[in-house]
């Protein structure tokens, strides 16, 4: 059976790996026990980006650019959430 790769009801490939950056910021920022850093996270992310440009695959080297942003400048949408009481955030791109 091949349901585990049915479409329908999937969000695509590029927001599932933007919600999945923002959500490991979220976590490096908030679990003190996890001693991955910020900037680790964010030169890995450079490097992702860098790959994407040379393969040609814009839409994710965007949504790459765009996690970067918002991890470096401190606008991530799971840790605005958790400040403003918010159990569920769908970061869109």
């Amino acid at each position: 059976a091949l349901h585990h790769r049915e479409p329908t009801h999937r969000i695509k490939n590029v927001l599932a790996y933007y919600r999945r950056i923002l959500a490991l910021a979220y976590f490096i920022q908030t679990r003190k026990n996890i001693p991955a850093k910020r900037r680790w996270l964010v030169w890995s992310l450079k490097g992702n980006f860098i790959s994407f440009l040379l393969s040609g695959n814009w839409t994710m080297a965007r949504a790459t650019w765009k996690a970067a942003w918002k991890i470096i400048f401190g606008c991530n949408p799971y840790t605005k959430g958790l400040k403003q009481g918010k159990k569920v955030i769908e970061p869109e791109l």
